[in-house]
C-alpha cells in the first residue's frame, strides 16, 4: 500500500485557513504519520491496514501516528481496545457516544472526551461526541461526525504542510489541537444564536407572533443543552493542568490554559445569552398580557356603555298593565335621548380618566 499524499518541509509554504477546503468524503478513515521532517496520509478501513501502515512509518523513523475514526463501529472500536490493552469501561465510552466530557489517566494511555457543537438545517445545534486515547507515539480519536469535516481537513493540512508545531510536538500537543479545533467552533455557533437572538428581539417590538415565541423557546433548550456540553470540558481541561502524567508534557501546559480561558468565554457568553433568553421570553409574555389587557379594556367599555341601556330595554319589555308615560306624546322621542345621552355621558367620563 502506497501513501496517498506526502509533505515535508519544503513544501510550499500557504496558510492552512487558505487553503481547507473540505474534501467529499473518501472511504476509510484518516491516518496521518508524521515527523518533523516529513508527514505521510492514508486512508485505512480496517485496524490491520493501520497497523500495517504504522509500523512501516515506526522502521522508517516516522515520530507520530495519528488516526481518526468517524463513526467507528463496535468491532474496530474493540479491536483497538484490545491490542493498545484499553480498560473494558473506556471502551465502553467510545462506543455508547453519549458521555459526559473527562478525561482519565491510564498507564500508558490518557483518555479524553469532548462534546463538538455542529450546526445542522434550522440552525439546530447537536452535540457529537469526540474521544481521543493518547499514546507516546499514537493517537487515536473517535468521532461520531461523518461526512466533510472542516476542523479535521484543516489540521490536516497542518500537518501535512509542517506548519505550527505540530510536527516538533507529541502526542499530547496534537490533542489540544483537536480540542482547540472543538473550541473555536463553540465560537462560531454562540455567533449563530446571538444574530437569532437579536432577530427575536427586534421581533418582539413589532411584529411577535407564536413563531417568535417558538424561536425563543427553541434558542432556550438550545443553550441549556450547549451548556450541558461546554461546561464540564473546563473540569477536563483543569484536569489536564494538575496531571503529572509522564505523556502530558510542561510545554503543552500553556496550550490547554489557553484553551480552558476560551472554555470559560463560552461559557460566560452562554450564561448571559440565557439571561438575554429569559428577558425575551418575559418581554414577549409581558406584550401578550398587555394585547389581551387591552382587548378586555374594549369589551368592558362596551359592556358599561350598553349595560344602562340593556336595563331600560329591559324595564319597558316587562308586561305592566299600567304604564302612564307609553301613552305620553314625548315619551318616545324622550327615550332616544336618554338612550343618547347616557353613552355620551359614559363616554365623556371615561376620556376624563384617560381610560380611553
Amino acid at each position: 500500500m502506497t501513501p496517498e499524499n506526502s509533505a515535508s518541509n519544503s513544501a510550499p509554504e500557504q496558510t492552512p485557513a487558505a487553503t481547507a477546503e473540505v474534501k467529499e468524503n473518501q472511504p476509510g478513515h484518516l491516518c496521518l504519520c508524521y515527523s518533523q521532517e516529513k508527514a505521510s496520509e492514508y486512508r485505512v478501513t480496517t485496524f490491520a491496514d493501520f497497523l500495517q501502515h504504522q509500523e512501516a512509518e515506526e522502521e522508517g523513523g516516522r515520530g507520530i501516528t495519528w488516526l481518526h475514526c468517524e463513526q467507528p463501529d463496535s468491532a474496530l472500536v474493540a479491536a483497538i481496545c484490545r491490542h493498545f490493552s484499553v480498560h473494558a469501561l473506556v471502551e465502553e465510552d467510545i462506543v455508547s457516544a453519549h458521555k459526559r466530557p473527562k478525561f482519565e489517566e491510564h498507564d500508558g494511555h490518557l483518555f479524553i472526551i469532548v462534546k463538538r457543537l455542529l450546526l445542522r438545517e434550522n440552525k439546530k445545534v447537536q452535540d457529537v461526541q469526540l474521544s481521543m486515547l493518547v499514546f507516546q507515539n499514537c493517537l487515536i480519536s473517535f468521532d461520531q461526525q461523518s461526512g466533510p469535516d472542516e476542523m479535521v481537513e484543516r489540521l490536516r493540512l497542518r500537518i501535512l504542510q509542517g506548519k505550527g508545531r505540530l510536527r516538533q510536538m507529541g502526542t499530547d500537543y496534537l490533542a489540544y489541537a483537536l480540542m482547540d479545533g472543538v473550541v473555536d467552533h463553540y465560537f462560531v455557533v454562540t455567533d449563530v444564536m446571538e444574530k437569532t437572538m437579536e432577530k427575536a428581539e427586534a421581533k418582539l417590538g413589532s411584529e411577535a407572533d407564536a413563531q417568535t415565541f417558538a424561536v425563543i423557546q427553541r434558542l432556550k433548550r438550545q443553550l441549556i443543552s450547549i451548556r450541558k456540553s461546554v461546561s464540564p470540558l473546563r473540569e477536563v481541561l483543569i484536569a489536564i493542568e494538575r496531571s503529572e502524567h509522564d505523556l502530558v508534557n510542561d510545554a503543552t501546559l500553556p496550550f490547554f490554559r489557553s484553551v480552558q480561558e476560551h472554555i470559560i468565554w463560552v461559557v460566560e457568553s452562554v450564561d448571559s445569552y440565557r439571561d438575554l433568553i429569559n428577558g425575551l421570553l418575559d418581554i414577549h409574555l409581558t406584550n401578550v398580557s398587555n394585547r389581551t389587557n387591552e382587548i378586555m379594556k374594549v369589551l368592558t367599555i362596551f359592556t358599561s356603555i350598553f349595560t344602562p341601556l340593556t336595563f331600560i330595554v329591559g324595564i319597558y319589555g316587562m308586561n305592566f298593565d299600567f304604564m302612564p308615560e307609553l301613552h305620553w306624546k314625548w315619551a318616545y322621542p324622550l327615550l332616544w335621548l336618554v338612550f343618547l345621552l347616557v353613552p355620551g355621558c359614559l363616554i365623556y367620563y371615561f376620556k376624563k380618566r384617560r381610560w380611553i
